[in-house]
Order: C-alpha cells, then structure tokens, then sequence
C-alpha cells in the first residue's frame, strides 16, 4: 500500500519554492502538483522537483483528484476561498501565516473543515530543537505558577534597501496588518505553544506605529501597515504578557524572550541560530539567582521548513492534530486583533 501523500503547493513565490523544497525532502511525501497565476513561476518549481502537473489556476490543482493535500503558500487575502476549497474537495490543508485576513474568516474555515487536517504555519518556530527542549523544560513545572512571559524583538532602522521592497508586507488589504501580523503571529504562537496552550488571554492594552515618514522609502509604496506594536496582555490565573516587536525602529536591535515563575525564569531564543543555549534563573532562599545552562546547540531554518510539513503529513497520517490547529490559531489572531482594536480605540479590550 502507497502510504506516501500526495501534496499540491499553491504560490511559487519565495515561501511557495521554501515549501516545495522541504517537501522534496521527505521520503513520505510525493509533490503531486504546484500552481500559481504566474505559470512560468510553476513551471519552474515543477521542473526543479520534477512535478508532473503544472496550473495555472489553484482551482485546478483543488479540483485535481490525486491531490490529497494542499499547501496555501500566498498572501492572506487570497487564502481563505481557496481553503474553503479545498476543504470542499476533502483537501487536508497547511496554511501560511497570518492565518487569515481576521478572526471572523477564521471561524468559518473552522466550521468548514468536518474533520479535515488543517494546519497553521504560524508553529514554524516551534519546531526548532531549542523550543521543543524550553517546553519540555517548562512541562517539568520547575518554573512554578507563571507570573510573566516577555517577548520583545526589536530590528533597528537600517539603510535603504537595495532591492525594491516585498509589496504585501505591511500592506493591510493583502496581509491583514503590519509586523503584528507578519511576526507576531509567530511570537504569540512560540510563546503560547511551549506552554502547551495552557494560557487563557482575557485582556489586551495594545499601541501600533506605522513607519517614521524619513523612513517610508524603506517600504513599498502605499503601505499603510504598522512597524511597531507594544502590548500588555493579561491572562487568567493572574498571568501578564508583555509584548513588543518592530522593524525601522530608531533605537539598537534587541531581543528577549523570558517567562517567569514563582521559581525561575527562562531565557531563550526562539529564531534559528548557531551556538544557541537556554539559561534558567533560579531562585535560591540562601543564595539568590543562581543560573543554569538547560539546553545548549543550533538550529537552522531548512529544518524548521521541513518539520513544519513533516508534522503536517505525520497528522495526516496518524489522525493526531498538527502542531498548531486552526482552533489555537484562532487565539492567536483574537489576540493580534484584540491589539488592533485596543490600539484604533485607544483603550483596554477584551479578547472575544
């Protein structure tokens, strides 16, 4: 018995070859079929895999009966007629980041996929080793009760580009936002799935900052998308999330990532990296922090690539959910427009 599964990936830009590539990869994965409006950019990923069937047209890759799942590699605006497509056509579905253009849209590709796979990109981060080791770290309980998770991931404002700039980036219209939701959605999910979704968001107090105008050659034109967003997000159990991620920012870069118990705190990275570590801040009555070294090693993005769909095939095969389900998605994006609507209003608001 064939036990491999047939995959179709619709969007050949940047993300849509990352994709093809990991898939060619793995031994239980057949790359059926590729699409996109721009045949010729198909045509390309289908002769470098070796592809047979090459559209045009997603419809037709949908419509393709040998397809039995499908990855939607374009931008948010175009994504979720074509999931509910392929939900129609009983396609299992991995979807790119953010999930969709709001959570409304979310609600109904959840009420769509009768038991389908669908799985959200936005767990990319977590398959690294480095996050899989910090939540089997975390699961141990040594942190004790939570208090504060922090999340902060500065890019500093950097010269011109010297390539014209990515179109839907911090266009609001195609990508449903700026960096809150190009970025953050990964961030929020990293943070809230290392905690095995135990966090129950109640509150959020958000501001958002479109790009400085000295610096608005550095994006494409007509972006109207932030490059900034700060938050506090207040959870249930008395647990606070602070969150913070920019790019054109004018100060120096930085990053954190922490969380904080009653015990401890720990301090990791959750990008790909060499020479990374987890550190663990204890607290000790008669000595006070006393630091350890939990975890140490590399990651790299071909990895996390191939492990995104790996896991997403595994789910397929095993009936078990992928790392992240449209339902933890949507809390994710009920969170990132929670920020949305607190920073339009200018005051605190509750996550629907």
């Amino acid at each position: 018995m064939d036990d491999t599964v047939k995959l179709g990936v619709i969007g050949c830009g940047v993300i849509g070859k990352t994709h093809a590539n990991a898939a060619a990869r793995l031994p239980n994965v057949r790359l059926e079929a590729v699409a996109d409006i721009n045949r010729a950019a198909a045509a390309e990923v289908g002769a470098k895999h070796n592809v047979a069937k090459v559209y045009g047209r997603a419809e037709e890759l949908i419509a393709d009966p040998a397809v039995e799942a499908v990855i939607l590699a374009l931008p948010a605006c175009a994504r979720t007629p074509l999931c509910l497509k392929a939900f129609e056509q009983g396609k299992h579905v991995l979807n790119e980041k953010p999930l969709s253009m709001n959570p409304e849209e979310t609600a109904g590709l959840i009420a769509a996929r009768r038991g389908l796979v669908a799985a959200s990109c936005t767990s990319r981060l977590r398959h690294t080793a480095s996050v899989q080791a910090a939540a089997q770290f975390l699961a141990t309980g040594a942190l004790g009760d939570l208090r504060v998770i922090r999340a902060r991931a500065i890019v500093g404002a950097t010269p011109p580009p010297s390539r014209p700039p990515i179109v839907w980036r911090y266009m609001s219209a195609m990508n449903a936002g700026g960096i809150m939701s190009n970025w953050g959605c990964y961030d929020l999910d990293t943070m809230l799935g290392i905690l095995n979704w135990s966090l129950r968001p109640e509150r959020v107090l958000g501001r958002t900052w479109t790009i400085q105008p000295e610096f608005r050659g550095h994006i494409a034109p007509g972006s109207d998308g932030e490059t900034h967003v700060a938050a506090l997000i207040t959870c249930a159990g008395g647990v606070a999330f602070t969150y913070e991620r920019g790019e054109q920012v004018p100060r120096a870069g930085e990053t954190a990532w922490e969380i904080t118990g009653t015990r401890g705190t720990l301090h990791l990275k959750i990008v790909p990296g060499d020479n990374k570590a987890l550190i663990f801040d204890r607290a000790v009555p008669d000595k006070g922090i006393v630091s350890e070294t939990v975890w140490q090693g590399s990651d790299n993005w071909d990895t996390i690539h191939t492990s995104l769909i790996a896991d997403f095939v595994e789910a397929i095969q095993t009936g078990r959910p992928p790392a992240t389900t449209f339902e933890q998605g949507a809390v994710v994006q009920k969170i990132t427009h929670a920020i949305y609507d607190s920073s339009r209003a200018g005051k605190e608001v509750v996550v629907a």
